[in-house]
């Protein structure tokens, strides 16, 4: 975009979040800390206690979804488009 590329993001599923939208359960936790996990351009949207916390699978799913708003990225975005070969 910013260079001219046209990226195609494929979504398995009807919205964006990969396994972490589909394949977690309730207690579910990134194995980085938010400091070593992040976009070099986005920092997290809401402070967690620390740097040193460990996300739950919701905020990390809430931090791919403010990444995507906030630089506009829904419409590269295919959903229900499952990549089964290249």
């Amino acid at each position: 975009m910013e260079k001219g590329f046209n990226p195609v993001v494929f979504e398995a599923e009807s919205y964006i979040g990969g396994v972490w939208l589909t394949h977690t359960i309730q207690s579910t936790k990134l194995q980085d800390t938010r400091r070593d996990f992040r976009f070099s351009d986005f920092d997290w949207p809401s402070p967690l206690e620390g740097d040193d916390v460990f996300p739950a699978h919701t905020e990390v799913l809430e931090y791919v979804k403010a990444y995507t708003r906030n630089f506009g990225l829904f419409p590269y975005i295919r959903l229900n488009r499952r990549v089964t070969g290249i």
